[in-house]
């Protein structure tokens, strides 16, 4: 009996220590193969921003936020898309008040430039979105090539990373599923969708015989973009059986993006002459738009090699009138744009170049602005129409070069103006005749 006894405790022993050996190597095992970023069904890795605007207080981490959902939208002050962004931001986060947490981060190598920045924006436009200047942790959760910006990291109240999107996502319908525990289609921006596209766009670049048959002259395809089919633009030369082909796609792209690329000249961003966006004149926009804004598709086409890249997507544009029964034309209409014009000439000439033609001096950052050197009236409507939402355009007659420190937010309007009229300049609302694509049934 005694033996019994003893054997019974000495398997009972036995039986704790592999438990524990086994628990132990299970966390270790998942020590060593935790992400530092966020996975989709992951738990969250541990994050504090010791930089915090608009909040209780100056710190914030992940144990905050514990029990709460809430998202992390990263963003730069070189991101016009992403300030651009903030008030729609805005307003999601005082419709939904406390069921919600959006919490921007911002990313910059130099948190002073940054945190005047956001701070200039709060002011303007009456935030209320707390936000983080954490440099340390977008390179942890978005490193190397990864970090395309924006991208929004969705987490429950259980900690969970439910979803890593870009901000077209970040809509209402989307996020009453969030709260809701439902499940919801996004962009899927997370490191392992992004490093499963990064192979497949790898494997077709070692073997790019497997993605076109010489036996066709033409071939295009058309489909449905859906998430987790990435987003990209390629295009390559390749000969198989002594012909050479050309290739060319185009990965959740808008008609409305396709048209531009290709009916308008490449150089369409900085002429005079040329409408930055096509307009649509439409009975039928089925195809172009649902409740959740531009449909986006994927498009490829397959050519002979001696054709130019610029020729093929003209008789691409043309399969496109076909398939979603359109007709487009470039026609000369009168279309908004902003004039910048001299307001005090005298003004002005306090501020003309020193003939400094050191390109280094010249420093702009997309969002904030900064200093310009020996640039013509031309040089600067081309800067400011990047950023501003319609095209802008020289009106000053002025010859000179001139030399500006500009430091606005380039997205808005109403601080470009204020910024200009320190140098005798007005940014006027006005229209011009442009070559206009127009798209109708």
């Amino acid at each position: 009996m005694e033996k019994i006894m003893s054997i019974t405790r000495v398997m009972a022993i036995s039986v704790v220590w592999l438990f524990l050996l086994g628990y132990s190597t299970g966390v270790n095992a998942q020590t060593a193969t935790a992400k530092p970023y966020p996975v989709i069904g992951q738990p969250c890795p541990p994050f504090l921003f010791d930089d915090v605007v608009n909040y209780k207080s100056s710190q914030l981490s992940s144990k905050d936020l514990n029990g709460h959902y809430y998202i992390l939208d990263f963003w730069a002050q070189t991101c016009v898309g992403c300030i651009a962004s903030f008030p729609h931001s805005n307003d999601i986060q005082r419709k939904y008040g406390d069921k919600i947490k959006i919490v921007l981060v911002g990313y910059s190598d130099n948190k002073k430039k940054i945190k005047s920045l956001f701070e200039n924006i709060s002011k303007r436009e009456n935030l209320e979105l707390t936000c983080a200047l954490d440099t340390t942790t977008i390179k942890k959760f978005l490193p190397g090539i990864y970090n395309s910006l924006p991208t929004l990291v969705w987490i429950n109240s259980q900690g969970i990373v439910v979803a890593v999107t870009d901000g077209d996502d970040l809509r209402e319908n989307n996020i009453n599923d969030f709260v809701d525990g439902k499940t919801f289609k996004f962009y899927d921006k997370s490191i392992e969708s992004q490093m499963r596209d990064h192979e497949v766009s790898q494997n077709i670049a070692q073997n790019r015989s497997n993605v076109a048959d010489n036996t066709w002259l033409y071939t295009t395809s058309i489909k449905n973009w859906e998430p987790g089919m990435g987003s990209a633009e390629t295009r390559y030369n390749l000969t198989k059986k002594n012909v050479r082909i050309k290739y060319y796609s185009s990965t959740k792209q808008t008609i409305k993006g396709l048209l531009k690329d290709f009916y308008l000249d490449k150089d369409y961003w900085n002429d005079t002459i040329s409408y930055r966006d096509p307009i649509f004149e439409l009975r039928d926009s089925s195809k172009f738009y649902s409740n959740e804004g531009q449909i986006q598709y994927c498009f490829q086409i397959q050519f002979p090699g001696d054709e130019s890249f610029e020729s093929a997507k003209m008789k691409a544009g043309k399969i496109l009138q076909i398939y979603f029964d359109f007709k487009a034309s470039i026609q000369e209409r009168q279309e908004p744009c902003y004039f910048i014009r001299v307001k005090d000439i005298k003004k002005l000439k306090q501020f003309v170049s020193s003939g400094i033609k050191d390109d280094s001096l010249n420093h702009w950052d997309h969002g904030e602005g900064g200093e310009l050197y020996n640039q013509s009236m031309y040089n600067l409507a081309r800067i400011l129409g990047i950023d501003l939402p319609i095209k802008v355009i020289d009106d000053t007659g002025v010859k000179f070069k001139i030399d500006i420190p500009l430091f606005v937010i380039t997205t808005f309007p109403a601080d470009v103006k204020r910024g200009l009229n320190q140098y005798g300049l007005e940014l006027v609302l006005g229209q011009k005749n442009f070559k206009t694509l127009v798209i109708r049934n």
